[in-house]
């Protein structure tokens, strides 16, 4: 069983500390963002899972996953650090609209301006949201289900009316650039999105 403690730094502190032996045995130290001690008692019993996990080199069970996914950015930030987890498993269960908000910082960081970085952000979106229930977990971006959403995008019905195939085609290649960013991100194996078919064209560029 993984050492640990639970404290607080000072009494003028209110934010529980985990003190633990990690996998390898260091000690560490971490926030655990909250000043409720059930709250801190059950982030301390699931690095316990993640530091047993790593022992026996095991994948995070899928709850551990969910909640890594949800967690405070900072403490998962933290257990990543820790070497607890692979950034590659949290992306997966990471909501894509928040990966969708990292993509978009992403472009700014290349110096692409804002409006265009809103741009991208809206027709990627656009096209995940036209998918059948919307697509909201990187699982849910397949060829088939782009590929019924792209008939889906022409009968959109934008307050001009319907979008334009050429609309269709250049918000097609913005989310085959994102499914290559999550490649980048290890959110993703390869491309799913590769091989798409256009409105009169062949693939979406972006996936070669």
């Amino acid at each position: 069983m993984p050492l640990m403690r639970l404290y607080k730094s000072d009494k003028k502190r209110k934010t529980w500390h985990l003190e633990f032996a990690d996998h390898r045995g260091v000690w560490r130290r971490i926030s655990t963002r909250t000043t409720s001690q059930s709250t801190a008692r059950s982030i301390a019993a699931r690095v316990e899972r993640l530091i047993d996990g790593r022992q026996r080199l095991a994948q995070p069970e899928p709850d551990l996953v969910a909640w890594l996914a949800a967690c405070h950015p900072a403490l998962r930030a933290m257990l990543e650090s820790a070497g607890l987890v692979d950034p590659a498993t949290t992306a997966q269960g990471q909501p894509l609209i928040e990966l969708l908000v990292e993509y978009q910082r992403d472009i700014l960081a290349d110096g692409r301006t804002p409006a265009y970085a809103g741009k991208v952000f809206a027709q990627v979106q656009s096209v995940l949201d036209a998918c059948q229930p919307p697509a909201e977990r990187v699982s849910d971006i397949t060829p088939e289900r782009i590929g019924a959403a792209r008939a889906r995008l022409r009968e959109l019905g934008a307050r001009r009316g319907p979008l334009s195939p050429r609309t269709v085609n250049d918000m097609l290649v913005r989310t085959g650039q994102f499914c290559r960013f999550l490649v980048r991100r290890r959110a993703l194996a390869e491309n799913p999105l590769a091989e798409l078919r256009l409105f009169g064209r062949d693939v979406v560029e972006a996936g070669r």
